[in-house]
């Protein structure tokens, strides 16, 4: 299996890794808020907070890109290739993910196994043309005797 495992580019690695320094000094910066709450102005606690919260959502994004690639993060549309680029990060962590299209065809076989199911026998009623079960003695719509 350790021969299998395809390497992630350096760039990528580097990219996810400069988001997570992102994110640490976007959460940093948040949460400083908490402790110097009351010391600074009110634009020095709005700053901080939302300007934190900007430096985490940034991050998150360049980890994203990092560790699923262009395509796997969906800002290109192409499933090949964020099917490649997904798989790559996923044997370097050990997930593994299986692809959508080989979970079918066991299903096909499965659904090709079960017989189809006896017909069932309806009693149409004659005064109003309803159809009824044939264990029944009335009509379910009109209440008439089958």
């Amino acid at each position: 299996m350790a021969g299998s495992r395809k390497s992630v580019s350096p760039d990528r690695q580097a990219l996810y890794y400069v988001g997570m320094a992102i994110f640490a000094f976007g959460l940093v910066s948040f949460l400083s808020v908490f402790v110097t709450f009351g010391r600074g102005g009110m634009s020095s606690f709005a700053g901080r907070g939302f300007g934190g919260m900007i430096f985490m959502m940034v991050g998150q994004f360049l980890m994203r890109i990092g560790s699923r690639g262009w395509a796997g993060s969906g800002l290109i549309l192409d499933p090949d290739r964020a099917r490649r680029e997904i798989g790559q990060w996923d044997q370097l962590t050990g997930k593994g993910i299986p692809d959508q299209r080989s979970g079918t065809e066991p299903l096909r076989d499965l659904e090709a196994s079960f017989d189809p199911p006896d017909p069932a026998i309806k009693l149409r009623c004659r005064n109003c043309q309803m159809l009824n079960e044939e264990y029944a003695n009335f009509c379910s719509h009109c209440g008439t005797a089958l």
